[in-house]
């Protein structure tokens, strides 16, 4: 089980994962523990010209599977932001786009 002392293993696995994607900048990985969860934020850069935030909530003990398809949710909603951004002709006035979330707590039942 890992929990918030593993801070290090859960920025690494967002780092290792997400560099796999295609012009994926990663800029900040706040990882906060709160009473109740452990909360990550990623804040990236896509292409150079689009940001990106998105976040996730995790138990205070998790499994390493359930941040493995944490991160595999917000690296498919990369994607899915960068299309949109380059469909919409880079129309954005600030190219800023926040992600829909992971589904927080709702899937924590998955990995329990």
């Amino acid at each position: 089980m890992l929990t918030f002392a593993d801070t290090p293993t859960i920025r690494n696995a967002i780092l290792k994962r997400l560099d796999r994607e295609r012009g994926i900048k990663v800029c900040d990985m706040p990882v906060e523990a709160w009473p109740d969860c452990i909360k990550v934020g990623i804040l990236a850069l896509l292409d150079d010209t689009l940001l990106v935030k998105s976040r996730f909530d995790l138990p205070l003990e998790f499994e390493n599977a359930h941040l493995q398809n944490e991160i595999d949710e917000i690296a498919e909603q990369y994607k899915v932001a960068r299309a949109d951004y380059w469909l919409k002709g880079r129309s954005l006035k600030v190219p800023e786009q926040k992600l829909r979330g992971t589904g927080l707590r709702g899937r924590w039942v998955k990995h329990a």
